[in-house]
């Protein structure tokens, strides 16, 4: 590996560093000194404007030099930014990989999902929370477009995705992603959800409140009234592309950290783009934009919060 030996925190898990995704680049070592929060900015939160009266970057790596072959796709600019936002110390992955991706126009390398989480996580240079932030759509009517949800639950099973491809888990452990999420977290199950909500309301940003059962899709293949009325049927209150791969990969890290390292903490916020039969890309990022001041205030108020 390179430009670990200064880094304080050089041991990554063995079944996490024991898989095929080569040498992790050279310029983590140079930022480690210090823990950091992370920070996964999806569609819509990687706009410069939910950025750029919060954050003071120090440095920037695009995820090509970083190692990660990586297709273009537009409102993710794949950069690994580090500096402070608000005050806080933090890494971010501006933008971020997605499953249709590493298993679609990059060909199947499953393990490129992995590989860019053990960036980021070295990356945080032993700091223990991260935050996690997409787009969704929403199966409810009562979930309007620009509200916040946080989700609680997870369906992943037969449509799919139930073999979970990126996590290669060689051990025989189970991976249960959704016990990092709020009312499941075996350590104060609901500190992330009652920051959340705070952070929301300073922001003067509308939230679902309630249980949010989120389901991930492979990708932007959305069938309409079908696929709405199956997800309403399973009882799914927002759709997205993306969440299931970070959820079950922190799952895998903590299984396998070091006993004397506490685990890692995730929180998952998403912004609700549409409830329509037929959502745009340019309509969602336009949902988004108009949001962008609040979500970087959001985003300023939850980093700041001790959950």
């Amino acid at each position: 590996m390179l430009g670990f030996a200064s880094c304080s925190f050089a041991q990554t898990p063995e079944v996490v560093m024991s898989l095929p995704f080569g040498e992790l680049p050279g310029w983590i070592g140079s930022h480690c000194h210090e823990p950091r929060q992370g920070l996964i900015t999806g569609t819509g939160w990687s706009d410069d404007i939910v950025l750029q009266q919060h954050f003071e970057e120090e440095a920037r790596y695009s995820f090509v030099e970083s190692g990660l072959a990586s297709a273009a796709v537009p409102g993710h600019p794949k950069m690994f930014r580090l500096g402070r936002w608000a005050g806080v110390p933090v890494v971010i992955s501006h933008g971020r990989l997605h499953f249709n991706e590493v298993c679609g126009p990059l060909g199947w390398q499953p393990h490129l999902l992995r590989q860019w989480l053990a960036i980021l996580i070295k990356a945080m240079g032993g700091g223990r929370r991260l935050i996690i932030t997409n787009l969704v759509g929403a199966n409810l009517p009562e979930i309007k477009r620009g509200m916040l949800t946080f989700p609680t639950q997870l369906v992943t099973g037969g449509l799919g995705l139930s073999h979970h491809p990126w996590l290669d888990v060689t051990q025989g452990e189970f991976v249960a992603p959704e016990s990092l999420l709020p009312c499941r977290a075996i350590d104060d199950p609901n500190r992330f959800l009652h920051a959340a909500i705070s952070a929301a309301s300073q922001a003067e940003l509308d939230w679902h409140n309630g249980a949010c059962r989120y389901l991930m899709i492979g990708g932007a293949g959305f069938g309409g009234i079908g696929d709405r009325y199956l997800y309403q049927r399973l009882g799914v209150h927002t759709v997205g592309m993306s969440v299931l791969p970070e959820l079950g990969l922190v799952c895998v890290y903590n299984q396998s950290r070091d006993p004397a390292d506490p685990p890692l903490r995730v929180g998952v916020a998403q912004l609700v783009s549409d409830n329509e039969d037929e959502p745009t890309h340019d309509g969602n990022q336009d949902i988004a934009r108009a949001q962008a001041p609040k979500l970087g205030l959001f985003l300023s108020h939850l980093l700041q919060a001790d959950w």
